[in-house]
C-alpha cells in the first residue's frame, strides 16, 4: 500500500488540491451571494465559479506552499 501511495503522490495531490479548492470557494460564495434572492441562480453561481477558479495554476502554487509549510519533500 505504502508504494502505491509514493508511486501516485503527483495525482492524488492534484485530486486532493483540486477538491479542497473547490469546497473552499464553494464556503466562501455561499455567504458572499446571500443578498440573491432567487435560489436557482445562487446555486448555479456558489457551484459553477468555482470551477472557473479551481485551475491547474491555483492548485500548483497552493500544492506548494502546503508541502513547503508541513515540510513535505517532492
Amino acid at each position: 500500500m505504502k508504494t502505491f501511495f509514493i508511486k501516485h503522490h503527483k495525482k492524488i495531490d492534484a485530486y486532493c488540491m483540486t477538491a479542497i479548492l473547490y469546497f473552499t470557494i464553494v464556503l466562501i460564495m455561499i455567504p458572499v451571494t446571500s443578498f440573491i434572492k432567487n435560489e436557482g441562480v445562487r446555486v448555479a453561481i456558489v457551484l459553477i465559479a468555482p470551477t472557473i477558479f479551481s485551475r491547474k495554476r491555483y492548485r500548483v502554487k497552493i500544492n506548494f506552499y502546503i508541502h513547503r509549510v508541513l515540510r513535505l519533500e517532492e
